[in-house]
């Protein structure tokens, strides 16, 4: 770690401040999340697709046709499969590193990662779920509105009228279905989560979309596919934009992964198997409807935010609007309660943790749930359900989803490529030699010809350079201002006391040619030193073990990928008309960001990566670095395809949370509160993989005979416990 003094760096300095931002969560201090854990694939596949069928083929796929890509819908889903199931990797991974009950990205990345990124990830997680169980409110309204002949819509505009900036109509309706939910969540009535009902949800819900397409055959109108215009409504970023809606609905891994206990290696087939499942099932699912309702009828024809029952009332299939919106209003209703649960249950756990004001986790005695969250949650959720369409809710429900997913795929890769314990030593000796180079010579740069010429001129040639060279006092150099001994064999470097005396002398003292010998010797066991730890990184090079340089590298040349995807995307998706007119400078730009994505995919695929505490882990991620980059780049694509409004939302919480953070978390975190009795400590982010011993304890359970504990477990010591109940 460098001196002793930097051990004790007071929270005053930069570099405390710094790490002050990566601490690692070393507690579980949250709520009890009462959901049962499924061990069998039919178990799983059917919880999973109960919870997001009815929003992703009732809602999401009419509003990605109307609003998007229209027609081509059907590529909008085969994307959004490719982008989910990219990022299911990543988030799999995460969740085999942090199996002790966290059931949330949140948690997971609070493990690995560090403090500020796991409060951007539950800041973003909570606007999430509040804008999913917004969009689920409102959607309900939709539906009760087409019941009713669209009586509601029609009374609000004759006396309210539209809002001028967001162009909605103002649903009262939506409103009380949230704070009617707010009140349910509070007194902790949810929908039960039983194999029953998840069985007979998912096969109602499979259905019924079979049994709506099947209907839709007979009137198929294939002239609304006739030309590419009317196939490519809105173009490429319509098919992007459409992408991103859908990929909501592929979320099925969340459940399955909050469902499952990661602790038994048996479950690692089921919940390959039941993803392959749920993921095929909804693809062709949301290709069919799709397809169903855009040859059923033009989606330019669509004005409701209904637009499932809307496709079958323009065909003049009254009936089927009746079927299609009860069953949405009530397969919805449990979609509704556990997003809101959900974003309650968030905001309790980063208030638990100090990153929020205590007073959102005050829990009902009875219920155990946090009471001031379900309000703030109700608030900001019947708000946007009244003033926001259908469409921002999704839109912004969608890219705050890919924002998570990104970082977690970000989080996995750091994680594969960070330095092992060994080469993170040898990198923090190797900035001490630097360090007293610079002080001694003016500068870091190592002369080797004077260092050569001065030890032919004073014989300090008796350092030899491949066997132990030892800087304790001796006869040419008997200051010990060498401080150093190195052993070429083993690259030891061991870093000693700086002495400041010759025998008892003042070194002002000393004669110029003894100061001048002195100075040479020490400069030219230096170069030794560093010669040494050269060869030794050189070494971890080709046996392909992960140091600091090759880290360094990784993550600059991941860093230039995002914004090389970033700036590709921008000019695929929001300059399509300077293409279609052919502007040179526009393919200049684009062949050069290609080519830095080419070499930046390159050069991360070249660095070593992780191969001791992966061999441990239950779901790791296949072709790294290829893979979780690739799906980094279509995540990073959706988001671009959407539209403003989303990236004001989004910009807007995300400033307001980091507002939050440096005024209040960062001082008033629980691991904050135990770092303040324990300021030897330094956590930071992605500390150096631990040796296979440690590793294989981790993660290999006792031979006890007996499974591992299941859900939260208090992981706190009694130290850690006391401190955090008295600073609260």
């Amino acid at each position: 770690m460098g001196d002793q003094s930097d051990d004790h760096v007071t929270a005053a300095t930069p570099s405390a401040r710094w790490h002050m931002l990566f601490r690692i969560k070393t507690s579980t201090r949250v709520f009890m999340r009462e959901s049962p854990l499924y061990h069998t694939t039919f178990d799983l596949v059917s919880a999973s697709l109960s919870a997001v069928l009815p929003l992703s083929i009732f809602v999401l796929v009419g509003l990605a046709a109307q609003d998007c890509a229209g027609p081509s819908v059907c590529l909008s889903a085969v994307l959004a499969a490719i982008s989910a199931m990219l990022s299911g990797f990543s988030y799999a991974e995460l969740r085999s590193r942090c199996h002790r009950g966290q059931t949330t990205a949140y948690e997971y990345v609070y493990r690995v990662a560090g403090e500020l990124l796991a409060f951007c990830v539950g800041c973003t997680l909570l606007l999430h779920h509040v804008t999913c169980a917004a969009m689920a409110a409102r959607a309900i309204s939709a539906n009760i509105d087409v019941l009713t002949s669209f009586s509601l819509t029609n009374l609000t505009l004759s006396h309210v009228g539209r809002l001028p900036i967001v162009d909605a109509t103002l649903d009262f309706v939506g409103f009380f279905i949230s704070l009617i939910a707010m009140l349910l969540v509070s007194v902790n009535l949810l929908w039960p989560q039983r194999r029953q009902l998840n069985v007979g949800s998912a096969a109602v819900c499979v259905s019924i979309a079979i049994f709506a397409m099947v209907v839709a055959v007979f009137r198929f109108d294939f002239s609304n596919w006739a030309t590419t215009q009317l196939f490519f409504t809105n173009g490429a970023i319509g098919v992007f934009s459409g992408a991103a809606i859908l990929v909501l609905g592929f979320s099925t891994y969340e459940q399955t992964f909050r469902s499952t206990d990661f602790t038994s290696r048996v479950i690692r087939r089921p919940v390959i198997l039941s993803e392959t499942i749920n993921f095929s099932v909804t693809t062709l699912l949301l290709i069919g409807v799709g397809s169903s309702l855009t040859l059923l009828s033009l989606n330019s024809s669509w004005s409701s935010e209904a637009p499932f029952a809307e496709s079958y009332l323009d065909a003049d299939i009254s009936w089927m609007k009746y079927l299609v919106s009860s069953v949405t209003v009530l397969f919805l209703i449990p979609v509704l309660l556990s997003q809101f649960h959900s974003g309650v249950m968030m905001l309790g756990d980063l208030s638990q943790d100090g990153l929020l004001p205590r007073v959102f986790s005050f829990q009902n005695d009875d219920k155990h749930l946090p009471l001031w969250s379900a309000a703030v949650c109700g608030i900001i959720s019947s708000i946007s359900s009244m003033l926001l369409t259908l469409t921002a809710l999704a839109q912004t429900a969608a890219i705050s989803f890919l924002l998570v997913h990104t970082i977690t795929a970000l989080i996995v890769l750091a994680l594969r490529f960070r330095p092992t314990e060994e080469s993170a030593n040898e990198a923090q000796k190797r900035r001490q030699i630097q360090k007293r180079l610079r002080k001694r010579t003016g500068n870091s740069v190592r002369n080797n010809n004077r260092v050569k010429a001065a030890k032919n001129s004073y014989g300090a040639t008796t350092a030899p350079r491949t066997e132990e060279v030892n800087i304790s006092e001796s006869p040419s150099n008997s200051s010990g201002s060498g401080i150093l001994n190195t052993s070429a064999e083993s690259g030891d470097v061991e870093l000693l006391g700086r002495q400041e005396s010759l025998q008892g002398q003042p070194r002002e003292q000393l004669s110029s040619s003894d100061s001048d010998i002195d100075d040479v010797v020490e400069e030219y066991k230096f170069n030794v030193c560093i010669r040494v730890l050269t060869e030794q990184r050189h070494r971890d090079f080709f046996l392909k073990v992960p140091s600091v340089e090759s880290y360094r590298r990784a993550m600059l040349a991941i860093l230039a990928f995002l914004v090389a995807s970033v700036c590709t995307a921008a000019i695929l998706l929001r300059g399509q008309s300077h293409i279609a007119h052919g502007q040179p400078i526009v393919f200049v730009f684009l062949a050069i960001f290609v080519a830095i994505l080419a070499v930046c995919l390159v050069v991360a695929a070249r660095q070593p990566t992780d191969t001791v505490e992966c061999a441990f882990l239950l779901i790791k991620v296949p072709g790294v670095p290829w893979l979780p980059l690739v799906g980094a780049f279509i995540n990073m694509n959706l988001m671009v395809s959407l539209p403003a409004i989303a990236w004001v939302i989004l910009s807007v919480w995300s400033i307001s949370g980091v507002i939050v953070y440096l005024a209040f978390s960062m001082k008033n975190s629980n691991e904050a509160q135990v770092q303040e009795h324990r300021p030897g400590e330094r956590r930071g982010l992605l500390p150096p993989l631990p040796s296979r011993e440690s590793v294989s304890s981790k993660f290999v359970p006792a031979s006890t005979g007996h499974p591992p504990a299941r859900g939260y477990r208090n992981l706190l010591n009694e130290e850690d416990t006391r401190v955090i109940e008295e600073r609260a």
